[in-house]
C-alpha cells in the first residue's frame, strides 16, 4: 500500500469528481451516434413510388399533437433522422407546424428537398379539394406537398348534419369526381 502514487481517499476523490463529465460525454456520444445512425437508417428504408420519388418507410406523424408542442416535436424528429413528416388539416396543428417548419428550414438544419411531406384531404373537404389542399399549403408555409392522401374512404355532408341513426349523411361528391379533382392536383 505504502507504494501506491495516490491515497485511497484522492483516488475516490479524482473519479467522483470526473464522473459527471464523462457521463455527459458518455451521453452526449451516444445521442449523437443514434442520430447519425437513423439518420442512415431512415434514409436506406424507403419505397420508390410509381412517380420515382422515394417515400422513407419511417414517418413521424403530428395526429394528437397539442400546437403548442410542434415545434419541438418537430425539431426533434428531424434531428432523430426522420426525413418523412405525416399530418392532415383534420389534425388542427398544420398552421403550427408550417411555422416551426419555416424555421427549421431557414436555419439549414435540413433542406425542403430532403424532406418527404404528406398531409390529407379531410371527409368533409371533397366537394372543394383543390381549396383544401391549398390551405394545407398555406397553414405549413410550403410550396408543394409530396404526397396528399385522401383521408377517408367515404366523404361526409356535414351541412347535411346527421340521418334518421344519427349518422352523418355522406357527400353529394361521387369518389370518382373527387378522385379525378384529386388527380388534378399533379398536373398544377
Amino acid at each position: 500500500f505504502g507504494s501506491s502514487r495516490f491515497s485511497s481517499s484522492s483516488r475516490a476523490k479524482r473519479s467522483t469528481s470526473d464522473c459527471p463529465s464523462r457521463l455527459a460525454y458518455i451521453s452526449y456520444s451516444l445521442r449523437h451516434t443514434t442520430q447519425q445512425l437513423n439518420r442512415v437508417i431512415f434514409a436506406a428504408m424507403s419505397v420508390e413510388l410509381n412517380c420515382g420519388l422515394k417515400m422513407p418507410n419511417i414517418a413521424f406523424g403530428f395526429w394528437q399533437s397539442p400546437a403548442a408542442e410542434c415545434a419541438q416535436a418537430l425539431e426533434a424528429a428531424i434531428d432523430a433522422g426522420y426525413r418523412c413528416l405525416d399530418g392532415a388539416s383534420v389534425y388542427g396543428n398544420e398552421a403550427d407546424i408550417g411555422e416551426a417548419l419555416a424555421k427549421v428550414l431557414k436555419s439549414g438544419k435540413v433542406k425542403r428537398e430532403e424532406l418527404f411531406i404528406v398531409s390529407k384531404l379531410w371527409a368533409d373537404d371533397w366537394h372543394q379539394v383543390e381549396a383544401a389542399c391549398d390551405k394545407t399549403l398555406k397553414d405549413m408555409q410550403l410550396d408543394y406537398l409530396d404526397l396528399y392522401l385522401v383521408h377517408m374512404p367515404v366523404g361526409i355532408d356535414k351541412p347535411a348534419g346527421l340521418d334518421s341513426l344519427g349518422r352523418q349523411q355522406r357527400s353529394k361528391v361521387p369518389t370518382h369526381v373527387m378522385w379525378k379533382e384529386m388527380e388534378g392536383l399533379v398536373k398544377k
